[in-house]
């Protein structure tokens, strides 16, 4: 995620749900920086509903 003009971070979760157009995920790493998606804090534990192409799978 982009933060500001040159910071980047990294959130991390768990695919909760996954449809055609949309992603659930429960947030488990918020990053190292204060972090707001659509206007909701993103903190461990918050469930994120999203478009999947916002999001890197990690392997």
């Amino acid at each position: 995620m982009s933060v500001g003009i040159s910071e980047r971070d990294w959130i991390g979760g768990v695919v909760v749900e996954l449809g055609d157009s949309e992603v659930i995920i429960r947030i488990e790493n918020a990053g190292r920086l204060l972090n707001t998606l659509d206007g909701r804090s993103i903190v461990p534990g918050v469930l994120v509903r999203d478009a999947p192409s916002r999001w890197t799978p990690c392997v």
